[in-house]
């Protein structure tokens, strides 16, 4: 399986069917419909549907949240004087200039602690929740092993062995897991690591979780 795609119809639109096949390709039904709320929510739901049906059929290495920190001392949770500490102050700290952003389709918002050529963090509830790095000044530091932006993702092979032998075109994904009831479960969240195919150079580490 190479990858997964969805293709829309740029109009107006509600989803009517969802048509998974074993090669990994996607294909959608639609109707016509008027409000851009309810093609948000239901654009949100084939993401989830789409994740599951991924997740179902792709083998993944699988981690734990606690498993990497970023810098070498940031985890998911964090708050931004953790943050702040380790990589310094973010774009337009203590001033107007500090970015919001609203999730509508969740219905919150969240502060962005912007890097300018390294990355961004966002946060909800005084939280860290959501990261996207784009340089190669932060690095993950994952059971001994870093990787940064700007590497080989062959450095990925032993790190994460089955997402790497499992990867689609641009991007090596890894399952994050936990545990419920002894059971070992795996969450909506997700961490990619994208990759330049012509040059097989990393260029962007994500980390997306949405409440």
């Amino acid at each position: 399986m190479n990858g997964t795609f969805v293709r829309v119809n740029p109009e107006p639109f509600i989803f009517t069917r969802f048509n998974a096949s074993g090669d990994g390709t996607f294909s959608v039904s639609c109707i016509p419909n008027k409000t851009r709320k309810m093609r948000q929510i239901y654009i949100h739901f084939l993401l989830i549907i789409l994740a599951q049906t991924a997740n179902s059929q792709v083998p993944r290495t699988q981690i734990s949240v606690t498993d990497f920190k970023v810098n070498n001392a940031i985890v998911m949770g964090n708050s931004e004087t953790t943050i702040v500490n380790s990589l310094g102050p973010y774009v337009g700290m203590g001033t107007p200039l500090t970015v919001i952003e609203n999730w509508e389709i969740e219905g919150v918002t969240v502060k962005v602690l912007r890097y300018l050529g390294q990355g961004e963090f966002k946060m909800l509830d005084g939280k860290l929740r959501d990261f996207e790095i784009t340089g190669s000044g932060i690095p993950i530091h994952y059971n001994g092993s870093i990787f940064k932006v700007g590497d080989n993702i062959s450095v990925l092979s032993t790190i994460f062995p089955v997402s790497f032998t499992n990867r689609y075109t641009k991007t090596i994904v890894l399952d994050i897991v936990g545990t419920s009831n002894g059971q070992t479960i795996v969450s909506d969240e997700g961490f990619a690591i994208h990759y330049d195919p012509n040059t097989n150079l990393i260029t962007k580490i994500r980390y997306s979780r949405r409440p």
